[in-house]
């Protein structure tokens, strides 16, 4: 919610750009996170990848019944 990203930000402090999440202050690259959920599979001894964990995330949604689309506020 709006709320909670507005906590969090609040506690974060600024930043450099105005990326949310931010890694040594600096915006969290594609490279960090793959690196980071290759690490994680490997000490739980099972292979990790980003779009499995995308699509395990949308899977469990669906089968929670939440809707296939959505519509930002206005």
């Amino acid at each position: 919610s709006i709320q909670s990203l507005s906590a969090y930000l609040a506690v974060r402090g600024p930043g450099p750009t105005d990326h949310a999440f931010l890694y040594r202050n600096q915006p969290i690259s594609k490279d960090l996170i793959h690196g980071r959920l290759k690490a994680a599979g490997e000490r739980a001894g099972v292979k990790v990848h980003t779009h499995r964990l995308r699509h395990t995330a949308a899977t469990q949604l669906l089968n929670a019944g939440c809707p296939t689309t959505s519509t930002p506020p206005h």
